[in-house]
């Protein structure tokens, strides 16, 4: 009896230690991404071209994010090894505002990724911004006449938000968002 529950103590302890490890890793991962990121835009030993405007990207919204205001940390979309994850919803003037993170995966000799923002030679960035950026459909495909009745960009993110009142019949099946305020990039260390 001793032995197995000797056993299952070392058992669970492996266990704890390699989830501790994966954390770590991951971790690791996302300050890595970031200070590779960082170097890229500001070309700190990169070189960076925009490849591509108005790349859209369609985000399906699931009904149950669109009852509840609450943390998500659900990946809606990925392209060009970039993640689109939906970080939080909040009831806010009378809509329901979603709030989408942009995840680049960077590697650290050359890739791929998306942003929301145009950066400049000169180090300099500003948002992307051509009319009309969001479009709404149902789960069928078929174009919806709703509105975005708010939105904001962020770095590596960007926020909408539609009226209660419109979307409120959707509710059940959910909506598809496309949302083209994204350019794409290529890199390479030089």
């Amino acid at each position: 009896m001793k032995r197995k529950f000797a056993v299952a103590m070392a058992l669970g302890a492996c266990i704890i230690l390699l989830g501790c490890a994966a954390a770590l890793a991951l971790h690791d991962r996302r300050h890595a991404d970031d200070g590779v990121y960082r170097q890229v835009v500001n070309r700190q030993g990169y070189e960076l071209d925009l490849v591509q405007r108005s790349v859209p990207i369609r985000l399906t919204l699931e009904p149950a994010w669109m009852r509840e205001a609450k943390a998500w940390g659900i990946r809606l979309a990925e392209s060009r090894q970039t993640a689109f994850v939906l970080e939080r919803t909040a009831f806010l003037n009378g809509g329901m505002t979603f709030t989408v993170s942009i995840r680049p995966a960077m590697d650290r000799s050359a890739g791929m990724f998306l942003s929301n923002q145009v950066f400049e030679e000169g180090g300099g960035y500003h948002y992307y911004a051509q009319a009309p950026l969001w479009q709404i459909y149902d789960r069928n495909g078929r174009k919806l006449d709703i509105d975005v009745i708010a939105a904001g960009q962020g770095d590596r993110q960007f926020s909408f938000t539609l009226s209660n009142e419109e979307t409120e019949p959707w509710y059940a099946q959910g909506l598809v968002v496309e949302y083209d305020g994204i350019v794409a990039y290529a890199y390479a260390k030089t």
